[in-house]
């Protein structure tokens, strides 16, 4: 019984990994796109870099 929890347990800790990882690697990739929009757009670095800071800040909370 003990056996079967701790497979349950890492099964569930390795589920979590593998999401979080997933969500990060997309909010990368958004922050890339994102911001290759904002050069087309006109937007200096300063603008950009305080866009993507907040962004930044708000994909770790949901992670």
């Amino acid at each position: 019984m003990k056996k079967v929890d701790i497979f349950e347990e890492n099964k569930i800790k390795l589920y979590h990994f593998v999401y979080s990882t997933y969500i990060k690697s997309l909010h990368i990739s958004y922050l890339y796109i994102s911001r290759l929009t904002l050069l087309k757009k006109g937007k200096n670095n300063k603008e950009i870099s305080k866009n993507n800071a907040l962004k930044i800040l708000y994909g770790y909370f949901i992670c």
